[in-house]
This record gives C-alpha cells, sequence and structure tokens, in this order.
C-alpha cells in the first residue's frame, strides 16, 4: 500500500476533527518523514497519527531495502563493530563508534535544518551522502539531534587525550587512503574508527569554498575566549598525523561531528 493510497480509505470523522482530517491529508500529500513526525508529535494518540506511524514504517522499510543494496562510500574500518543512530528527524541513518568514554557519530552530519546556513561541499549536493553539510556556528550549535551535541572544546581534549595527544590522534581520526584524501594522507590509521574527511570550509563572503580534500574542519561549541566573533574548531591535514585547533570566525562553514550526550 502506498502512501496515497491512505487518501481514499474511509474516514469515520467526528465533527471536532475535520480540522486534523485536513491536515492529515496535506501531510500525506507531501509525504516527506519530517511532516509525518512532525504530525505525529502535533496529534498524538489520535488515529490520524496512527496512520503517519503506519506511513513511517512503510517509508522505513523502503529504506532498509536501499540500504542493504549500497556500499559505504567511506573507508572505514572493517576491524571494529559499529553502532548506528537514526536521526528521527530526516530517518536518516548515521554509524557510531565508542572512543574511550565518548559516543561519536562516525560521519559527518548531514541534516537540513528548517533555518540557518549550510553548504554543500564543492557546492554539489551529489556529495553530501560523503561529506555531510558545512554550517556556520549559530547553525552547528542547534543542528545535531536529539540525544546528541556539538562537542565542546573540553569534549574535543578528551578525545586527543584519549588517543595520545595532539601530535598521535590525527592519524588515527583519518580515513585511510586517498579516495578522499590528498596524497600522502601521512599517518592515516582510522583505528578508531572516526573516519574523519577532508570536508574543507566555506568562506565567510563569496560563496567560496576552501582546501576541499587536503583539510578537514569540525566545529566546537566553544566560543574563542580572545574573541566573540570567533569559536574554536578542530581541524586535520592530509599531510600531517597531528590534530590542530583553532579559532574561526563563526559566520564560516564547517563540518559538524555530533557526539552522544
Amino acid at each position: 500500500m502506498t502512501p496515497e493510497s491512505y487518501l481514499n480509505k474511509p474516514l469515520i470523522v467526528a465533527s471536532n476533527s475535520e480540522d486534523i482530517e485536513i491536515e492529515f491529508q496535506k501531510t500525506v500529500i507531501k509525504n516527506t518523514y519530517e511532516g509525518y513526525q512532525k504530525f505525529i508529535d502535533k496529534y498524538p494518540n489520535t488515529k490520524y497519527a496512527k496512520r503517519a506511524e503506519t506511513i513511517l514504517m512503510f517509508l522505513d522499510g523502503q529504506e532498509v531495502g536501499k540500504k542493504n543494496t549500497i556500499e559505504s562510500p567511506v573507508n572505514e574500518n572493517s576491524n571494529l563493530s559499529y553502532d548506528s543512530f537514526k536521526d528521527s528527524r530526516d530517518r536518516k541513518v548515521y554509524k557510531t563508534v565508542q572512543i574511550g568514554n565518548q559516543v561519536w557519530m562516525a560521519e559527518n552530519l548531514a541534516y537540513i535544518p528548517s533555518s540557518g546556513n549550510y553548504w554543500a561541499f564543492n557546492n554539489n549536493t551529489a556529495d553530501v551522502a560523503v561529506y555531510g553539510y558545512l554550517y556556520d556556528w549559530e547553525t552547528a550549535k542547534k543542528v545535531c539531534p536529539s540525544g546528541w551535541h556539538l562537542p565542546s572544546d573540553t569534549e574535543w581534549t578528551e578525545l586527543t587525550d584519549y588517543l595520545g595527544g595532539w601530535s598521535f590522534a590525527g592519524g588515527k581520526l583519518k580515513e585511510i587512503g586517498t579516495t578522499h584524501w590528498s596524497s600522502p594522507n601521512t599517518g592515516a590509521t582510522n583505528e578508531t574508527g572516526f573516519s574523519a574527511l577532508p570536508g574543507g570550509y566555506r568562506y565567510s563572503s563569496g560563496g567560496m569554498l576552501g582546501h576541499a580534500g587536503s583539510h578537514g574542519y569540525w566545529w566546537s561549541s566553544t566560543e574563542n575566549k580572545y574573541s566573540s566573533s570567533s569559536a574554536y574548531r578542530w581541524f586535520l591535514y592530509y599531510n600531517y598525523a597531528s590534530v590542530y585547533k583553532y579559532g574561526g570566525n563563526k559566520s564560516l562553514g564547517f563540518s559538524v561531528r555530533c557526539v552522544r550526550d
């Protein structure tokens, strides 16, 4: 049964539920994950919410079928066992990995927010499946799903300390090989399963993208203590095994990795 067929099902509608029925029909016509979820949240424990839940189950089944036939575009660590998390907002499934006492998403975030600023790698939406989106800082602070958050500077430091310090952590975080990283991708082992990618960044003006393929940048939630116009970013290079931290103007676009609450 397709979602559209629900419009033709006979409904027993009480007079005070006509507005709910109309809104449900509009939701079916749009037929989006987020639309169904918002309807369920707005009208819980109604027969229309039950129908919306059934449609979501149908769509989830379709997506599972697709995912089972598509290999991951990222060179993951095949020696590790990954967990997964489904973002209820758009039903995208992310691989996750535990590193020390922290649980990180093993992919860059690829959620399209209802407000804020975000950009695709190389301005090509086809690359979002690999690199996720680049977000400015204000958007990045709010874009992680419920139960997850943008890591603070302290949490990034905990990660690098666990991996032996900034001089060694970069290689342990980077995806191996040169499929996405420029050669020589120095020191890359991806022993953590973090699979860091070189998504580059977006300039704060002109819409230009820089360092794609050679550098990866990720926001922290921590404002730069020396400048209220910037926040701390953590980054990796193709030709170094280290990880670095520096302030970045809040209007720049960097990748986002969420960490579990």
